[in-house]
Order: C-alpha cells, then structure tokens, then sequence
C-alpha cells in the first residue's frame, strides 16, 4: 500500500512538472509570434490561463496578461489590452520587477494610443526609474522610446526626435535589431527631410523582413507612404499603402486598417480624389465602430461562457459526490485495515519517541554534570588566582613597611646626631658659635642631598598605587596633587607622625590637611577617613 501511494505522489508531480513545462513553452511561443501573428499569440495566452491556477506561479500568470494585452494592442483593442494589464499588476509579485516594468512600459504606450497621455508619462516615468534601478539599458532604451511615442501624439516632435534617438543609440549598442527597427519606423512618423526618413524605413523594413515581423512590416509600409505623401509622391505613397493594406489584412490588424484608411484619405483628398477619400473616410468610422462592437460581443461571449462553465462546474460537482459516495462503500474494509496499520504504527512511532527522549535525558544529565564540574574546576582555579593576587599584595605590603621602617631608623639616628652637635654648641664661647652653627647648618644640607631613601620611598609609594589613583579620581575628579598624595600615604595607614617625618611637614600641618581632604571627599564625623579610603 506504501508503494501505491508513492507512485500516486509520483505521478501526481511528474503531472505537475509537465504542465509547467507545457505553460513555459506555450509563453515562449506566444512570444515569438507576437508580431507576426498576434492572434495565435492569444490563443497561446489563453491556454495558459485555463491550464493555471491563478494563486500559484503569480509571475507566469501576470506575464501571460502581458502577452495578451500586447496582442490586443496589436489587433487594435485597446480596452481589452488595458484589462489585462490591470489585471497582470494585481497579480504580479512585488520582487519581479522587470515584470513590473514591463507592464508599466505597456500601459504608458497604450494609454499614449488611446489619448491620455497624462496617465501614458506617469507610467512611463515610473517604468523608466525601475529599469533605472536595475540598470537595464535595454529596457530604458524602450522607455525612451515610448516616451517619444507619447510626444509624437502630443506632436511635440522635436522632444520626440530626442528620445527615439537615445533609444535608437542604445539599441543599437547592445544589437537589438527589432528595438533598432522599431526606433527607426517611428522616427518616420513625423514629417521631416524625405531621404533620411527613407532611409530609417528601408532599413527597418529590411531588418523586419528578415525577423518575420509582419505587424512591424505593416506599420513600415504605412509610414513610407505617409512620408511620400508629405513630399507630395501621391503615386508611390499609393504604392507603399497598398502594400500595408494586405500585410494588415493578412494579419487581421484592425489599428493598421484603421491607420491605412487615414493616409489615403489624406492622399486622395490631396490628388482631388474626393468620392475615394470619402470612401476611406466612411470605411475607417465603420471600422471603428466595428471594433467597439466587437468589444461589447466579446463581453456578452464571455458572460455566456461564464454561465456555461457555472453549469459544468456544476454538474462535476453532483458526478463528484456520486463517485465519492461509492468509493466509500467499496473502500471501507480498506479503510478499517488502514486504520489498523495506522494504530498499530502509531503505538510504534511512540515508543520509539519515548525511548529517544530517555537517550536524550540521559545525555542532558551527563552534560549538566560535565558542566557543572567544569564550573567547580573554574571556580577553583578563580579562588587560587585571587589567593595568589592577595599573597603578592602581602609581601609588597611588608616590603614597603619594612623599607619605611628603615628609613625612620636612619632618619631618628641623623636627629639625633644634629641633637648632640646641638648640645656641643651649648659649651663653646660665643665668638666660635657663628661658625660652629654654619657647620651644623652644612652637614644638615649634605645628608638632604645625599640622602635619596626618601625619594625613593615615595616614588615607590606613589608607583604602588597608581590604580587606587585612578579610581579616587573617578570618584572625586575636583582632588589636587597634594590631597591625592596625602590620601595614598593615609590608605598604607601611616600616621600624622610617620607622614610628618616622611614630608618633613609640621604634624599640624598635616591635621589640617586631613581635615581639607575629608571636605573634599563629603565624609562626615562617623566616617573614618583611613577605612573610607582603604575601600577604594
């Protein structure tokens, strides 16, 4: 049973592989008749669109609408062509943008076609900026192009001649050969020097031949005859606009009918040709109001089909539950046994799960075990560091004070030898005093200048407690040099006495120092200055 469902499920995508397939392929042919018969091109489209599911594959579907609205463009109806583009930017993802620009390049050339040229530049203009994001020259060639279509219309031709002639200069830089000769026919769509506009037609007319392009042809045709009628050659624009007649008949162009019965009016009105130029005249309103005929039988043949595949659809559904309700009667015992299957590999998927979520319990446990243990190591190692830090800061401690106790030793020793030279002076006559005192004066000078334990002690000092600097600044930046030396000498607990030997400042001194830097600090009298400090 297993096996069936697999082929089932194969067969089902291989189907769906197929389609795509057929739907890509029918896109790509449609293309590639467009101008030479666009209403194959339709029927290709509309295959498509019966075939798809127009929720899935958004991009495809909005391209097939783009494809059929450019092939109603060519048949001449226009209403029909801007439904679809419509209907292609409703579905259209927003990531296809080149989509998108497509799209918009279509509306600003179908509304230009049909007289709104406000709505033809807005949808130009946002084309042109997307392509320009995308830096597709190709697709701004075509941009600039349409844009001079809608100045044509407007019959501003210079600005016209301007933007055919950058989309012409592009085109032919990448070797687009059916922009070249699209460029080039339009350039011919205005009246100016009769052997360079010729020149652009028989140039397009060669590359439109060899590209098969008929509608293109046709539209050559036409322009040829309508520049051999502003140089006044009634004979040959005759020549040429018979030639576009059948090119458009062949094809069932009704805009290239419509565009040829318009010059030969002009020609024929023009050789005092009246009854003809009537003629072409009552010919082109009736096509006109043929084509809006057309439309509206186009819209009741499509309320008919609508409500003919509402029946169908219908009468599918009633066959539908038929079936359904006999392959229910046949299957039942097939579907108790699947239920069993299912029951018995259900009981199955659970008790492999439950067996799965111990293993994975187990390693979870083991690995909380690991990493608590390596928590403990860490913690461990942590606790040793900060012994050691504490054991360094012991020994550089006991250092220091051993050092200054040294140097109080010697320093009491020098005091008291001044004291006794003092007390020498005491029996000496007066006139040897002066002399004695300046004796006493230079040995006491002598031993401050060769004594360099009390530098050293204090650069020592100062050097050991650089961080505790750092972070009474951070605390009280507004300290000065003196108050942050005096708050070092008081966090290694000296007292006023062992400052006062050390700075050979008065212990009073010192007292008011203490007070200034307790000030300073915003301490109050409970406080004790020296913990406060030794803290930080």
């Amino acid at each position: 049973m297993k096996r069936i469902y697999i082929t089932l499920f194969s067969l089902m995508l291989t189907l769906i592989a197929k389609a795509e397939v057929q739907s890509n392929e029918y896109l790509r042919k449609g293309w590639e008749i467009l101008y030479t018969n666009p209403t194959l091109a339709i029927h290709y489209g509309e295959q498509i669109l019966s075939k798809k599911d127009k929720t899935q594959d958004r991009e495809l579907i909005a391209e097939t609408y783009l494809l059929l609205a450019q092939s109603e463009k060519l048949l001449g109806d226009f209403d029909t062509s801007l439904k679809h583009i419509y209907e292609a930017l409703d579905i259209c993802p927003s990531g296809s943008r080149n989509t998108l620009g497509q799209l918009y390049l279509h509306a600003s050339f179908t509304y230009s076609t049909i007289g709104d040229h406000v709505k033809a530049i807005d949808f130009n203009e946002k084309a042109t900026a997307l392509y320009k994001v995308l830096s597709d020259s190709l697709k701004l060639a075509d941009c600039y192009n349409t844009r001079g279509l809608i100045h044509c219309n407007l019959h501003e031709f210079p600005e016209a001649e301007q933007f055919f002639q950058k989309s012409l200069a592009l085109n032919r830089k990448f070797k687009n050969l059916k922009a070249v000769a699209a460029n080039l026919n339009n350039l011919s769509l205005y009246e100016g020097i009769l052997e360079e506009k010729l020149g652009y037609l028989n140039e397009a007319i060669t590359i439109n031949k060899n590209l098969l392009a008929n509608w293109a042809l046709g539209e050559n045709y036409n322009n040829t005859g309508k520049q051999y009628y502003f140089a006044g050659n009634y004979t040959e624009a005759l020549h040429w606009l018979k030639q576009a007649r059948e090119v458009a008949e062949q094809i069932e162009s009704k805009e290239l009918i419509c565009d040829n019965f318009e010059y030969l009016s002009w020609v024929y009105y023009e050789m005092k040709d009246y009854k003809r130029a009537y003629d072409c005249q009552s010919s082109l309103l009736l096509l006109r109001q043929e084509m809006q005929n057309t439309h509206k039988l186009r819209n009741i043949e499509q309320n008919m089909i609508q409500k003919k595949l509402e029946a169908e659809e219908h009468d599918n559904r009633i066959r539908a539950q038929a079936y359904e309700i006999q392959l229910w009667r046949r299957n039942s015992i097939l579907l108790i046994a699947l239920l069993l299957i299912l029951l018995i590999l259900t009981a199955y998927v659970m008790l492999w799960y439950k067996r799965r979520k111990n293993i994975e319990l187990m390693e979870s446990k083991y690995q909380l075990e690991q990493s608590e243990r390596s928590i403990a190591e860490l913690k461990l190692s942590q606790h040793k560091q900060e012994l050691q830090i504490v054991r360094e800061e012991r020994d550089i401690n006991r250092h220091e004070l051993t050092t200054f106790a040294v140097f109080l030793n010697s320093r009491n020793e020098l005091l008291d030898r001044i004291r006794e030279m003092v007390k020498s002076g005491y029996r000496l006559p007066e006139g040897e005093l002066p002399g004695y005192l300046k004796r006493i004066n230079a040995f006491i000078g002598q031993c401050q200048n060769n004594d360099k334990t009390n530098s050293t002690l204090l650069t020592s000092i100062e050097e050991k407690n650089t961080e505790f600097i750092n972070r009474l600044l951070h605390l009280h930046p507004e300290l000065t040099a003196g108050e942050r030396y005096l708050a070092t000498l008081l966090r290694i607990n000296l007292s006023t006495k062992d400052i006062s030997l050390l700075t050979g400042r008065l212990p009073k001194t010192i007292n008011m120092s203490r007070y200034r830097l307790r000030k300073t600090l915003n301490l109050d009298n409970e406080t004790d200055l020296n913990e406060y400090l030794r803290k930080i």
